[in-house]
């Protein structure tokens, strides 16, 4: 068994010397993948001098109070002044360019226009220099970075690159990843389970986790527990590792029990296992492997059947090795919590407890519930939780109060 920590380091080791490809897709395709390039700003953000309110531009000067506007100028409309004394102002709109004779404006709620002038309508002595403009390439210069390849695209980054002009944008391929379940006990979804059967839900589980880091999944279906059968495991995996994808995910037959073929199946398909059993909890057997042929490297894990074990083996493990792959720094969302209630541990593993994480209403700390029930099986908990409340492996039983890190899932 290896420690948790000994365990990232070869998934994220493994992926040293695997390039993705790069394509190019519409900007608002772009959102959720992983951008290939540095974006350089092409112009100036703001491209001028702008009004950042609506109201007067003037040029400066501690003893006037009154100004004579001289036309208005509005956004996309700009008007150029050829000549602007100091007792004079242009009605200007937010966003507009500024006139270069002008370095200050007031806004229209500090002013009484009337009858073709404005007076001030304040302490002269809260107006300051250079106010309540917004200086061209403040925001941005032209030739600077604007977003750094490997950085994944939010919504909040579409704009940006809409304002460097990048109507297509150079991302990463998606990678795609391979879904097969084992077990002769699993059915579909769409079938009532009958005597020891059970519907299968890691296949419907890791599609959506798949697909909610922005990347594609190939369901692959149910292998037998069989090693040899059409439907087994081996024939199962050899389609896959025959196939185009980057990674393979099997779920189930894993363990020591008599009919657990996966680790046998990679073994005898060439799978270079890397570790076997992983100390943390739920999710302890887990194996990883890589497997190198003409079609390239492929990388093998075998998550627990259980589907919380499965559950959670997705955000240590292999969200470890798609950043890796793609160089995103870390995709999962993680904060810090107070945690609310007594937990008990009393191993050296690291654990990852289902749990709710919250903002007290009344005093604004992050805080964290631990729930009752933890069982590697139990979908109901897994269903009310939030979040995945990290308990390090030299800490036993932390008491309320306590503040851990916490994966919000």
């Amino acid at each position: 068994m290896i420690s948790y920590l000994n365990a990232l380091s070869i998934v994220r080791n493994s992926a040293n010397g695997f390039a993705l490809c790069q394509e190019t897709v519409p900007l608002l395709e772009s959102l959720g993948r992983v951008l290939a390039a540095d974006v350089i700003a092409d112009i100036n953000l703001p491209p001028f001098n702008n009004a950042a309110m609506d109201g007067i531009a003037i040029s400066y000067s501690s003893e006037r109070r009154y100004w004579k506007l001289q036309g208005e100028i509005s956004a996309g409309h700009y008007m150029e002044i050829s000549s602007l004394r100091e007792d004079e102002a242009v009605q200007i709109m937010t966003g507009a360019k500024l006139p270069s004779q002008c370095d200050t404006i007031i806004p229209i709620e500090d002013l009484q226009i009337k009858g073709g002038g404005a007076s001030l309508a304040v302490d002269f002595r809260q107006i300051k220099k250079g106010q309540h403009i917004r200086q061209q390439g403040e925001d941005l210069a032209k030739g600077h970075k604007a977003l750094s390849a490997h950085c994944k695209i939010s919504a909040a980054q579409i704009p940006i690159l809409a304002t460097c002009g990048l109507d297509f944008v150079p991302v990463f391929r998606k990678l795609k990843i391979a879904i097969l379940s084992t077990g002769d006990e699993l059915v579909d979804i769409d079938k009532i389970p009958t005597g020891d059967q059970i519907r299968v839900s890691n296949l419907s589980s890791l599609s959506a986790l798949v697909s909610s880091i922005g990347h594609t999944s190939i369901n692959y279906g149910v292998a037998r527990d069989a090693l040899d059968a059409p439907t087994g495991v081996l024939s199962k995996m050899s389609k896959i590792l025959e196939s185009d994808v980057d990674i393979v995910l099997l779920t189930g037959g894993v363990s020591m029990g008599k009919f657990d073929y996966v680790r046998e199946a990679m073994d005898l398909l060439g799978v270079q296992s890397h570790f076997w059993q992983s100390m943390i909890r739920p999710g302890k057997p887990l194996t990883f492997g890589t497997h190198e042929s003409a079609r390239g490297r492929k990388f093998v894990f075998g998550l627990p059947g259980n589907p919380v074990s499965c559950f959670v083996n997705f955000y240590t493990y292999v969200v470890a090795l798609i950043d890796s792959i793609t160089g995103v720094d870390d995709s999962v969302k993680r904060v810090r919590a107070k945690l609310v209630n007594d937990v008990r541990k009393r191993d050296n593993k690291r654990h990852f407890m289902r749990a709710k994480y919250f903002v007290d209403p009344e005093n604004g700390e992050s805080k964290v519930l631990v729930l009752s029930e933890q069982t590697s099986g139990n979908l109901y908990g897994l269903g009310q939780a939030n979040c995945l409340a990290v308990i390090l492996e030299d800490v036993l039983n932390p008491s309320a109060g306590e503040v851990l890190e916490c994966i919000l899932i």
